[in-house]
């Protein structure tokens, strides 16, 4: 269970060689101080980061949550960068899921993700709307990422009995979560908008929310 964003970077004119050199080493260093998450492929203007990375089966739940808060944290880091420097700005596109991963090509071979989260993010990111003409930077969070940044798993879904009506967060706010009803996301207004409903092709209808990119994070 992967936590995922995909950034679109938009210069802002025609930036030289220099500046687009920048961009991308400004990218490079702020992937880098996060230690749960990685840029995993870049595609022209885009690049992907992902994480955790521990092996199938070995990176624990609060592990899985760090990422989704690294990846806010990297998207905040990188909204302040590009306003400062006022060459490009970005829309983005975070969620989460399961994913397989792979070398292609013979002589040159490069690291790629495959499955459904992945297909799911670049669907979303195509759907996603630039803010203000593309003036101002614009991120976006699918309802499966918003669980993982929340530390949520679900029990039992399909209820059944009553050792798993509730969705619980795994950790220190597994008190105050156990009154969700089975499958709630637990609020976080510093964070992220209200949820709306979006529409992408080969992925149907999904419950979508602004990430709010102005409020400071403790988890950077």
């Amino acid at each position: 269970q992967l936590s995922m964003v995909q950034v679109r970077l938009r210069p802002l004119g025609s930036p030289s060689f220099a500046v687009l050199a920048a961009m991308w080493d400004s990218v490079t260093r702020l992937v880098g101080r996060r230690p749960s998450i990685a840029v995993v492929q870049t595609t022209g203007d885009s690049f992907l980061a992902a994480g955790p990375f521990e092996g199938a089966g070995d990176a624990s739940e609060l592990t899985k949550q760090q990422a989704a808060l690294q990846v806010v944290a990297l998207l905040r880091d990188l909204n302040e960068t590009t306003t400062v420097a006022d060459d490009f700005r970005f829309t983005a596109v975070a969620t989460a899921g399961a994913a397989s991963e792979g070398l292609i090509g013979q002589q040159h071979m490069s690291y790629r993700l495959f499955g459904a989260a992945v297909r799911g993010s670049n669907a979303l990111l195509a759907a996603a709307p630039e803010a203000l003409g593309g003036r101002q930077n614009a991120a976006f969070a699918s309802d499966w990422f918003r669980r993982q940044h929340a530390n949520y798993a679900i029990e039992n879904p399909l209820g059944g009995n009553s050792d798993g009506l509730k969705s619980a967060a795994v950790g220190p706010a597994s008190a105050a979560a156990s009154e969700s009803p089975v499958g709630a996301v637990a609020e976080d207004s510093a964070t992220f908008g209200t949820a709306a409903l979006w529409r992408a092709r080969g992925v149907g209808a999904v419950m979508i929310s602004k990430i709010h990119l102005e409020t400071p994070c403790a988890a950077a």
